[in-house]
């Protein structure tokens, strides 16, 4: 292979993504192949929240930076996987990436205990 870290579709990459981390050996890949690998496993686990939340990502642009369905995403992703603030804020339109981790910090602190959405969340299970 000459490009990213497996060939093929969406949907190929994630039946591969699951495949690979079920088993017990260890996986390595250069940083391409794993950049790769994490945007497709971070689209997936963005897919089932904004399902399980009855959102759609269209919505994004069109609803304030700091929407608590996007606060409750954005903090279930970064407390489950290693996903970036600039991804998240060019998927979820939260505005500069700077100012994604004050937002979950803030409402992680003041809102998440009581808010239905991550209540929502916290029942899903998106693991890889």
């Amino acid at each position: 292979m000459c490009r990213g870290w497996c060939i093929g579709g969406t949907d190929f990459k994630k039946a591969l993504a699951k495949d690979l981390t079920e088993r017990e050996a260890e996986l390595r890949m250069d940083h391409e192949e794993l950049a790769d690998y994490n945007q497709t496993d971070w689209q997936a686990r963005l897919e089932r929240c904004l399902i399980a939340l009855g959102m759609a990502r269209v919505e994004a642009t069109s609803t304030i930076k700091s929407a608590p369905w996007k606060l409750a995403i954005a903090s279930k992703l970064k407390r489950e996987c290693s996903v970036t603030n600039a991804w998240l804020t060019a998927r979820l339109a939260m505005g500069v990436p700077k100012a994604v981790s004050a937002q979950v910090g803030r409402y992680r602190r003041d809102n998440e205990a009581s808010c239905k959405l991550a209540a929502k969340l916290r029942k899903l299970n998106i693991e890889r």
